[in-house]
C-alpha cells in the first residue's frame, strides 16, 4: 500500500515539473484523411511551417508544441479532392488545450473554445463595425456604371466606414497593450498608422512584453523605416530646404544657398521624362513672367547622360539655373522618387508648397512676391 502512495506521488510530481505544451484536439467536416500543417509567424513575419499533425475522420488530438509566448497559431489543411479547398483555420493560443469544432469550409464559423486569447480576438474580429455594409457598398461600386455623383457618395461613406473602423481597431489596441493581440492586430493594421502611431504604440508593448517576437518584429520594421522617415521630416512645408551643390551646363558650381533672397523652385525632371517635358512648358512661363521680380527656377535634372541633358535643356528653352545630379544624391535627399518633382521655397530657403498644378503654382509664386 505505501508503495502504491509512493509512486503516485513520483507521478505526481513529475507531471507538476513537465513543461506545459500546446494541445489541439477537436472534429471538423469537409477535411480529407490526411496532414493538418502547423504555421507560426517568423521574425520576418512570414508564415513557417513548424510541424505536422495526422486527421482521420474528420478527428485529431495534437500536442507537442511549447509556444514561448502566446502567439498566433495558423493551420493549413489538406485539399479535399473534387471539392473546395479548405481555407486557413487561425486561433490565438498559449501553452493550452484548444478544442477546435467545424466546418472546414466556413472557417469563421469554427468554434475554438479553451484559449482566452483566442476568444478576445474573436470579439474583436466579430465587432469591427459595419463590415456587412462594406461589403454591400463594395458591391455597388462595381455596379455604379458612369454615375459620378453616386460613386462620390458611395465613395464619401466607405471613407467615413474606414475611419470608423480605425477608431474602433485603435480603442482595441491600446486596450490590449499588455497581451500579444495588441501588436497582432497593430502588425495586420500597420499601413494604416503613421509612422508615429506606430512608434508610440511599439514602445507601450515594449514596456509591457519586450521580449515577444511581435513586439522585436515591429521595433525591426520601425527602425528600418526610421531613415526614410526622418528624410521626410526633413522635406515638409515650413522647413528650411536641405542646401546642396551641384555643377551647371558649364561646370560652375551652384549651391542653393546661394540663391537666397529670391523666390526659389527646385525642380527635379529629366530628358527621357515625358511630363517633366511637358511641365518644363509651364516653367519657362512662370521663369518669364516672374524672373524680373525675384523669382528663379533651379533645375535639377537627374539625367545619367550630361549630352541628353544639355540638349533637352535647348529643346525646351530652359533660361533659369539647371544643374545636374547623375548620381541622385539630392533626389535621394528630397527624397524624390517620381518626376517631375518640385519644392517651392521662400527668399529664405523655406519649403511653403510641393508639386503643386499650374495655376496653384502662379498664385503661390504671386503671393509670395508681394
Amino acid at each position: 500500500m505505501k508503495r502504491t502512495v509512493f509512486v503516485a506521488s513520483v507521478a505526481a510530481m513529475l507531471a507538476a515539473c513537465s513543461e506545459p505544451s500546446l494541445r489541439l484536439k477537436g472534429n471538423l467536416s469537409n477535411v480529407p484523411d490526411g496532414h493538418i500543417y502547423v504555421s507560426l509567424l517568423d521574425s520576418s513575419l512570414r508564415l513557417q511551417v513548424v510541424d505536422t499533425f495526422d486527421i482521420k475522420d474528420g478527428s485529431f488530438d495534437y500536442s507537442g508544441l511549447d509556444l514561448e509566448a502566446p502567439e498566433c497559431v495558423a493551420l493549413f489543411l489538406d485539399e479535399p479532392k473534387g471539392k473546395q479547398q479548405p481555407r486557413t483555420i487561425a486561433l490565438f493560443v498559449d501553452n493550452e488545450t484548444v478544442s477546435i469544432e467545424g466546418d472546414a469550409l466556413n472557417p469563421e464559423k469554427v468554434e475554438i473554445t479553451g484559449s482566452k486569447y483566442s476568444d478576445i480576438l474573436k470579439k474583436y474580429q466579430t465587432n469591427v463595425p459595419e463590415m456587412d455594409r462594406m461589403q454591400k457598398i463594395s458591391n455597388e461600386l462595381r455596379m455604379v456604371g458612369n454615375d459620378i455623383d453616386k460613386r462620390s457618395a458611395l465613395m464619401e461613406e466607405l471613407n467615413n466606414i474606414r475611419l470608423e473602423q480605425l477608431a474602433y481597431t485603435s480603442r482595441f489596441i491600446s486596450e490590449n497593450v499588455s497581451n500579444p493581440i495588441g501588436p497582432f492586430v497593430l502588425m495586420n493594421m500597420v499601413n494604416s498608422y503613421s509612422f508615429e502611431q506606430v512608434d508610440s504604440l511599439t514602445g507601450l508593448f515594449e514596456r509591457k512584453m519586450p521580449n515577444h517576437k511581435y513586439v522585436k518584429a515591429l521595433r525591426a520594421n520601425i527602425e528600418v523605416a526610421r531613415p526614410e522617415y526622418e528624410a521626410q521630416m526633413r522635406i515638409q512645408v515650413g522647413k528650411e530646404a536641405p542646401d546642396f551643390e551641384l555643377v551647371d551646363a558649364n561646370g560652375n558650381k551652384v549651391r542653393l544657398s546661394d540663391l537666397r533672397g529670391k523666390i526659389v523652385l527646385v525642380d527635379f525632371w529629366a530628358s527621357w521624362c515625358q511630363p517633366c517635358r511637358r511641365n518644363n512648358k509651364t516653367l519657362v512661363e512662370a521663369y518669364d513672367k516672374f524672373a524680373s521680380k525675384g523669382f528663379e527656377v533651379l533645375g535639377v535634372s537627374v539625367d545619367v547622360s550630361k549630352d541628353n541633358w544639355l540638349q533637352a535643356i535647348k529643346e525646351d528653352g530652359l533660361k533659369s539655373t539647371q544643374v545636374i545630379d547623375t548620381a541622385n544624391i539630392v533626389a535621394a535627399t528630397y527624397c524624390v522618387r517620381t518626376i517631375p518633382s518640385s519644392f517651392l521655397l521662400d527668399t529664405d530657403g523655406i519649403i511653403v508648397s510641393r508639386d503643386v498644378a499650374r495655376e496653384d503654382l502662379f498664385k503661390n509664386i504671386e503671393k509670395l512676391l508681394k
